[in-house]
């Protein structure tokens, strides 16, 4: 089976047929052979997360980059167990942006990338016990449906090139404090629409909502990236789910 997206990672990882092994050997393998095909890169691993690092990218020739990240996709996930869940971006316009893999959004924006980072994770992070409420930061575009069907994981519903989790904060602050943050991803989002692929129609209500669940069902795992909460990859029923404050 090659793996390309998370569901597949999942199964193959339930059935045995993914064993995650030593990162240092993962990653000097992974770069030594980027390098012998002449890509300008480096990485290194750091609290159990692999960073590979693309210098120049721009300058790849668009006609190379479905077998790089096929390439990528049969070292990193398929030979040796670690799948991507982040990027950063170094664009050429001096801004940066760090956000979920998305292999899609890489190849759309190929040419206006400077440097680009991927983060990848082994197979889970550490499992923790926690109880009480936990909060989750939204937008006002999906509390309906939230309300109605609960929260989950895209990846469970649909095929995706990236980890998808359901991310809950410890408190409510927690969440405020990520609001700058899911603002900018959601302009950018509105960007890439309106003036890259042409969807004019793309009017999403960006106005922040924050829900409260009880967490007595849920598997909870630490996140290297985010000390102020958990994520999970278990449904959240709509029955756990209530608003707490909202824009």
């Amino acid at each position: 089976m090659f793996i390309k997206n998370y569901i597949d990672y999942l199964e193959s990882i339930n059935e045995g047929l993914i064993k995650t092994n030593d990162g240092e050997k993962s990653l000097k393998y992974t770069i030594d052979t980027l390098k012998k095909l002449k890509f300008d890169v480096d990485g290194d691993i750091k609290d159990n997360l692999i960073s590979i690092k693309f210098n120049n990218f721009r300058f790849i020739d668009k006609s190379k980059l479905d077998d790089l990240f096929d390439m990528l996709s049969s070292l990193m996930v398929n030979k040796f167990g670690w799948f991507p869940s982040s990027m950063s971006l170094d664009l050429s316009n001096g801004l940066n942006r760090l956000k979920r893999y998305d292999e899609s959004e890489i190849k759309i924006k190929s040419s206006t990338i400077s440097t680009l980072t991927i983060e990848y994770d082994s197979k889970f992070d550490e499992v923790i016990e926690y109880f009480g409420d936990l909060y989750h930061l939204s937008i006002q575009e999906y509390e309906d449906k939230i309300l109605k069907s609960g929260l989950f994981p895209k990846s469970k519903s649909k095929l995706s090139s990236h980890i998808d989790r359901v991310y809950l904060c410890k408190n409510i602050q927690d969440c405020k404090n990520l609001i700058p943050q899911m603002k900018l991803h959601y302009s950018e989002e509105r960007d890439i629409n309106h003036f890259e692929l042409g969807n004019k129609k793309w009017n999403k209500n960006t106005k922040w909502i924050i829900f409260k669940t009880n967490n007595t069902s849920l598997k909870l795992f630490n996140d290297p990236r985010y000390e102020d909460g958990y994520y999970t990859m278990d449904n959240i029923k709509s029955s756990d789910i209530s608003v707490i404050e909202k824009e």
